[in-house]
């Protein structure tokens, strides 16, 4: 796709995102506050626990199979369905896996009754329809994905406001309505791909795709590596700091994650355009598409380091009062996290998965570093000050790794 012609799509596609994504946030941010308000401080901070587990278990549903079926539909459409089969089978059964491990989790942290917390996990399974709305990715239709994503967003802040209404007020009870807005989300993407017809038919009899799950087991472990490594901290926390710091941390930890959904979507809807560009034309994208996300990035620092303490009370009520040192220390993370997810996409759109797990392994070890040195004494704000350094360290990478290969 020409330079001239790639632009606007990709601007288009993200701006359609971004007004779903407006959506999605709200509804996603009112969930996050009626559960600290009904659950306070104790109960919030377990949940957002549990919240870090099941961000690092949607990683290990997906081990890869969306990026790589998308890579593969968008340069080779005859392959797509075979894709799409297997990537849903192998979700699946790691969906069974990540409701066993929740149940585990649960009962070693010492909750009372983890067989619910299992129960909230069962969302997993939903994540077994996403392989369907493929073919939306492929022809750019991210105004339906994005009000899919509003849809379910807006479906959760539904099942949450009746749990607050009803008085149950337990963590997993909001977990699970948390989980209802992922499968609604799935359910309705799947559904709407199916008035397209994009994809060529599979050969009849199918076959398996010719290197899918080992190219899908590159890209997830790379994804799955990165997700622990942005959740790490909680599982420091837990032991160290418990739920008063859990909730203090992840109170503005968390609107950070909202607002880096931002370049993710920008990087979604250039995915299928840097996979069929060539070199000198993704520099040029990305570097275009990169200087506009840390313009918005630091807008948005800038907003937050001077209204932290009126953004978390309105967003989080009493529970969000004492985040607003952890909030400012996160600044720094948001800014380079916004450029850095543009070019972890460009690595998995040039194939360069290798250097994309080296990458993530690395900003998983220093993580885990500055996670043990600084959350012992310093709590919530030792992660978040662990949070921004590493976000850095991804960033410094990933440019270099960008420059090695324009060399």
């Amino acid at each position: 796709m020409a330079r001239s012609t790639a632009l606007p799509s990709i601007a288009r596609a993200t701006a359609l995102q971004v007004a779903g994504h407006a959506v999605s946030s709200l509804a996603t941010l009112a969930t996050l506050g009626l559960a600290a308000r009904a659950l306070g401080e104790e109960g919030f901070g377990r949940t957002t626990f549990f919240l870090a587990l099941f961000a690092i278990l949607d990683p290990l549903v997906d081990l890869g199979t969306m990026g790589a079926a998308i890579r593969r539909a968008a340069s080779s459409p005859s392959c797509a369905r075979a894709a799409i089969g297997r990537a849903a089978r192998v979700r699946l059964l790691l969906a069974a896996l990540g409701v066993v491990a929740t149940a585990c989790v649960a009962s070693a942290c010492g909750e009372d009754r983890p067989g619910t917390f299992a129960i909230a996990a069962t969302y997993l399974f939903g994540h077994a329809l996403a392989p369907f709305s493929i073919p939306l990715h492929v022809e750019l239709r991210f105004g339906t994905v994005a009000a899919c994503r509003a849809t379910g967003a807006l479906a959760g802040l539904l099942a949450t406001a009746v749990l607050s209404a009803s008085r149950a007020l337990h963590p997993a009870f909001f977990l699970l309505a948390w989980g209802t807005g992922s499968v609604v989300s799935n359910a309705a993407a799947a559904l709407a791909a199916r008035r397209l017809s994009p994809l060529a038919p599979a050969p009849f009899p199918s076959r398996p795709p010719e290197g899918f799950l080992r190219e899908s087991m590159a890209l997830g472990a790379g994804t799955l590596l990165r997700q622990i490594c942005a959740h790490l901290d909680s599982f420091f926390l837990r032991p160290w700091g418990g739920p008063a710091a859990l909730a203090r941390f992840n109170a503005p930890h968390r609107l950070l994650l909202v607002s880096c959904a931002l370049p993710g979507y920008a990087s979604a809807a250039a995915l299928p355009v840097l996979a069929r560009a060539s070199l000198p034309e993704r520099a040029i994208l990305e570097g275009r598409i990169a200087r506009t996300l840390l313009a918005v990035a630091l807008a948005g620092g800038a907003a937050a380091l001077l209204l932290a303490e009126p953004i978390l009370d309105l967003l989080y009520g009493e529970v969000g009062r004492g985040a607003a040192p952890a909030m400012r220390l996160l600044v720094p993370a948001g800014i380079f996290a916004f450029p850095a997810n543009l070019f972890v996409v460009g690595l998995i759109a040039r194939d360069r998965s290798a250097t994309l797990l080296r990458i993530s392994a690395a900003g998983l070890a220093v993580r885990a570093a500055l996670d043990a040195l600084l959350v012992p004494a310093y709590a919530d704000r030792g992660a978040a000050v662990a949070t921004a350094a590493t976000e850095g360290f991804v960033l410094a990478a990933c440019l270099l790794a960008r420059k090695r290969e324009r060399s």
